[in-house]
């Protein structure tokens, strides 16, 4: 009897070894996400949090780190006002020095303003309060129903929501951008 391996050649025994070693690595990957959403749940469950909801908040802290996602508060009309009174003050004064610094604390209030980027992730486990964090889980129970995703079953929506190209996951990261930007007013 031939062995497997004396049939098949060089090339092809490394891309079989190529496949499976790619198969085990995102079987490696799968189980290391499952992993970080497993520890991130088990802090909002110790913060009184239900199965559901300790999951879908889960979920969405391991899929903003997954992708990268930050945030930023958008400029409002007092940090306008703020700068320009900071310009105007500066520009009363009769020393032009005193106009240049005025304007300068302006600007630089305004870009200080605009660099205060935050990890989406860190926003949802402490910069947000209980009733915020209510309301983005009722937002991804709905998404969850939308998309016949059972919230408190963790591992399947990691699963779910582990291939970038999928309509979950565009549906999912979608309602997380627009959470932050209707209900938090941050931009991305």
């Amino acid at each position: 009897m031939v062995s497997l391996v004396s049939i098949l050649s060089p090339c092809e025994v490394a891309q079989s070894r190529g496949s499976s070693n790619a198969a085990a690595g995102m079987e490696e990957e799968r189980s290391s996400a499952v992993s970080i959403a497993l520890s991130l749940q088990k802090s909002f469950r110790s913060q009184g949090w239900n199965v559901a909801g300790a999951n879908l908040l889960a979920v969405s802290c391991w899929q903003a780190r997954s992708v990268y996602l930050y945030f930023r508060p958008m400029p409002e009309a007092s940090d306008v006002a703020l700068a320009a009174g900071l310009a105007l003050v500066g520009a009363l004064t009769t020393v032009l020095m005193g106009a240049l610094v005025g304007l300068a604390a302006g600007a630089a209030y305004l870009l200080w303003k605009a660099s205060l980027w935050r990890p989406a992730e860190e926003i949802i486990r402490s910069g947000m309060d209980r009733r915020q964090q209510s309301d983005l889980v009722a937002a991804l129970v709905d998404l969850c129903q939308r998309n016949s995703l059972d919230p408190e079953d963790l591992e399947d929506m990691v699963a779910s929501l582990g291939d970038r190209g999928s309509k979950t996951f565009s549906q999912f990261h979608a309602s997380l951008v627009n959470f932050f930007k209707y209900k938090l007013n941050m931009r991305e």
